[in-house]
């Protein structure tokens, strides 16, 4: 994201995804709204795609858990806690400021989404990440975009029937494999895939 802002290699809203990402999702949807965003606010920083996946799914990570809450009505991201099991972090409840509670508006509090690793950033996210040299991560991102008193929004899309998983570590590789050989992400499928020669 440095890399991106230093040489401005971008000059509007961009798709922004790891190396890993395997999805048969139709992106149109979830940029025509992160654009709808941005034309009714400049401070709608980015729209993170999130699959919803219960915890018997394998393809859900096993080392850590999410618990993401964003207000019901324009999708907009309150509160993001991410905790590795194991740790003294996991066991420790998940905690709401009083500016979760207090905007009187109907909140979705889940434990059953992963993040999709895919999101439709705009151009004042590669600048955020430039200014504050301790963001490492995109996750570490998010906390410090939802911490910022400079009034950026994160706003949550989340996908029911498509399929979206970033493939961080070999466990989720063999998950996602297994999902793609089960059609789980049709059309992405061995026997779609294959191409007869001179195609």
């Amino acid at each position: 994201m440095r890399f991106i802002d230093e040489h401005h290699v971008v000059s509007g809203d961009f798709v922004l995804c790891v190396g890993g990402v395997v999805s048969n999702m139709n992106l149109d949807e979830v940029i025509r709204l992160h654009g709808a965003r941005l034309e009714a606010d400049p401070n709608s920083v980015c729209t993170l795609v999130f699959k919803e996946m219960g915890r018997a799914l394998p393809a859900r990570p096993r080392d850590a858990d999410l618990f993401v809450g964003y207000e019901a009505l324009e999708q907009q991201l309150l509160l993001y806690q991410c905790s590795t099991r194991g740790t003294a972090a996991a066991r420790e409840p998940v905690t709401m400021g009083a500016e979760h509670v207090t905007h009187k508006r109907p909140m979705t509090i889940r434990s059953d989404l992963v993040f999709s690793q895919i999101a439709v950033c705009s151009t004042d996210a590669p600048g955020l990440f430039t200014s504050n040299y301790d963001y490492q991560t995109f996750q570490d991102f998010v906390e410090g975009a939802l911490e910022s008193l400079l009034g950026h929004r994160l706003f949550v899309h989340v996908l029911t029937e498509e399929y979206a998983s970033g493939v961080p570590s070999w466990a989720l590789y063999h998950a996602v494999t297994r999902d793609v050989l089960c059609r789980w992400a049709y059309p992405l499928a061995p026997d779609t895939l294959i191409t007869s020669p001179g195609e």
